[in-house]
């Protein structure tokens, strides 16, 4: 066999398909080694997202009305950090509300019975809470029929009652009677001066007698001795 025929039967191809075959493997080496031999590429993250920081937005988070609280977001190197930022709210002055009320001037009276809580918070050494205590009582007992019965309000002292005591004077035309022989029990049960044993006498005797025409006919019970129907009479009417 002749050298040429040895030559163009080697591996079953040509010598113009071999030097073909060799030229394409030499361009897909070229290929191959150019791709990966590129500067630059970050093998370990192939799929990494490209984010950008401009186009994130605050997102403003309800919270009690002291504070505003604001989400911003912020990029460094190639870790995105959260910083949530905590701003309180400043508040302005408002003395209008914080002003109390001009007191009165020393020498002032006021009729107890007709004395609102807004003009009793204006006498010295009467706050919210007094005020409100003083016209309740009022309201229970049917109206003061002597400033003393100011030592029966809860918290009161000897040293309050008398920086007070001259403040205040009392009408005894505005104060409101229970009519004995026609109020109601709960009516009756009601009044401060009144306990439930006395009021079951009070109507036990009207049903038995009909008609009740003073307190002296209470006299024989010692639920109603002398100290209790001076308390009561203002309040009673027959």
């Amino acid at each position: 066999m002749s050298d040429q025929m040895k030559g163009s039967s080697l591996f079953g191809f040509s010598r113009g398909e071999r030097a073909a075959i060799l030229l394409l493997l030499i361009l897909i080496a070229m290929i191959i080694l150019v791709r990966y031999a590129a500067p630059g590429r970050d093998e370990d993250a192939p799929n990494a997202p490209i984010v950008n920081v401009d186009s994130v937005r605050s997102e403003p988070v309800s919270l009690p009305r002291h504070y505003t609280y604001t989400q911003t977001r912020s990029y460094k190197s190639s870790q995105k950090a959260y910083a949530p930022k905590l701003r309180e709210k400043k508040f302005t002055y408002d003395s209008s509300r914080a002003a109390y009320p001009k007191k009165y001037a020393k020498g002032t009276v006021l009729n107890i019975n007709l004395t609102d809580t807004t003009a009793l918070i204006r006498v010295p050494g009467i706050g919210a809470t007094f005020a409100n205590r003083i016209v309740k009582y009022r309201e229970l007992l049917g109206g003061y029929h002597d400033v003393e019965q100011l030592r029966e309000l809860y918290g009161m002292t000897e040293e309050r009652y008398a920086s007070l005591v001259s403040w205040f004077v009392v009408e005894n035309d505005t104060i409101r009677k229970i009519q004995v022989n026609k109020a109601p029990f709960g009516e009756l049960l009601r009044h401060p001066y009144l306990s439930l044993e006395q009021t079951k006498i009070i109507v036990n005797m009207r049903e038995r007698k009909g008609h009740i025409s003073s307190l002296d006919e209470f006299a024989l019970y010692d639920q109603f001795n002398d100290s209790v129907r001076g308390k009561l009479e203002p309040y009673l009417s027959f």
